[in-house]
């Protein structure tokens, strides 16, 4: 076996992000990303409703946005760079895929990459 030791982070944003969404949770084939300022420790337990942005998978084009609180919303940079990362990841997993992720000083932390087991069009 092996040890994964990894440092702390303390990111300026964090979340979770689902890809190729077709299917799922009454989406059509999106990357939806949810987060939060600070760590995802509240998202991930289901303690907090985090923002909300759903992106087209081909293009990376915006579809719709929510801010469930009162935090910062990312700013245009931060976005591009996980717009980017994710549609990557998404076209080299080929399938459903739950990111974790965390930004900090310039740079984004994948932390987890893992299948989405849930069965298609479950309601």
């Amino acid at each position: 076996g092996a040890i994964i030791i990894q440092k702390m982070l303390n990111p300026i944003f964090s979340g979770v992000c689902l890809t190729n969404t077709e299917g799922f949770l009454g989406e059509n084939n999106n990357i939806i990303i949810e987060y939060t300022s600070g760590n995802n420790f509240n998202i991930t337990s289901g303690k907090l409703t985090p923002h909300k942005i759903v992106l087209k998978t081909d293009s990376g084009d915006i579809l719709s946005t929510s801010n469930k609180n009162d935090e910062i919303l990312l700013n245009d940079t931060i976005l591009s760079v996980l717009k980017k990362e994710f549609v990557s990841l998404s076209n080299m997993f080929g399938k459903a895929i739950n990111i974790e992720w965390a930004y900090e000083d310039s740079t984004l932390y994948i932390l987890q990459v893992r299948p989405i087991v849930m069965a298609k069009n479950r309601k």
